[in-house]
């Protein structure tokens, strides 16, 4: 998934992705934790990456476990700028 949208999104020259986790139906049989990461100006669209977070459950671990798909996803040495609607994410992967 990874190099799929590594080589996408190469060719796009101000890179903005908005990315975002969350924790739904806690301590339920049913939880889940998804992450969503939105991009901006591909072609005049937007395409959204995706995907679902396993393991103990935090709405923190989802947010991160966007953010570093969104990075994953950019070519090394690409100027790119990644929106989070959380400081407590940004926090703590600067603290890494």
């Amino acid at each position: 998934m990874i190099e799929h949208w590594r080589e996408k999104l190469q060719d796009i020259e101000e890179l903005v992705l908005y990315s975002d986790g969350s924790l739904k139906d806690y301590a339920k049989e049913n939880m889940k934790m998804t992450f969503g990461v939105v991009v901006q100006g591909w072609r005049g669209h937007y395409e959204v990456i995706s995907g679902t977070v396993r393991g103990f459950a935090s709405w923190a671990k989802a947010e991160l476990i966007g953010l570093l798909n969104a990075i994953l996803c950019c070519s090394r040495g690409k100027d790119v700028m990644i929106k989070l609607d959380n400081s407590a994410v940004e926090q703590g992967f600067q603290d890494l």
